[in-house]
């Protein structure tokens, strides 16, 4: 499997993922990231997330996956490089407002990574209560700190 990411087709790519995960629509800040199997001259959806209400803190994050067995760890890794790094998303923190009835979400959040951090009664687009969910940048698993990455010149002198 050769996977791709992009940011490009913003609008196809928030309205696919309206329909995956059957919402009303997003906000004016929102943006999507898809990614791609890419098999030769195809490439075949995989998944799409979309990031909004960005704010000092972090963002919104919502999964949409686009077929069983999409959330592979090389696609996690590559969704969390891409929305922590400076360089990129850049964000402190992706919060995932789940409603309370789609607990096979917070199994996916859990497993990634996100802790609990409460309820918001009446927060989920069709009025029923989500489960607020939550990962820092310094907690996410999927992405090595920057202190955890050796110079290359402190590797060249410690191989001597």
């Amino acid at each position: 499997m050769n996977l791709i990411f992009t940011k490009a087709d913003q609008d196809k790519h928030l309205e696919i993922a309206a329909k995956l995960t059957r919402s009303t629509g997003w906000r004016d800040d929102a943006t999507s990231f898809a990614a791609y199997d890419e098999r030769g001259d195809e490439q075949d959806l995989l998944a799409v997330v979309v990031f909004q209400n960005v704010d000092m803190t972090g963002a919104d994050i919502h999964f949409a996956g686009a077929r069983p067995g999409w959330a592979s760890r090389r696609l996690l890794r590559g969704l969390f490089r891409f929305a922590f790094a400076p360089r990129l998303a850049g964000y402190n923190m992706l919060r995932a407002p789940i409603p309370e009835a789609n607990v096979d979400a917070m199994v996916l959040a859990l497993r990634s990574g996100f802790r609990f951090d409460g309820r918001l009664r009446a927060g989920a687009a069709d009025g029923s209560d989500a489960i607020l969910m939550s990962m820092k940048r310094d907690e996410c698993r999927w992405i090595l700190p920057v202190s955890n990455i050796t110079p290359m010149r402190e590797f060249a002198r410690a191989a001597e």
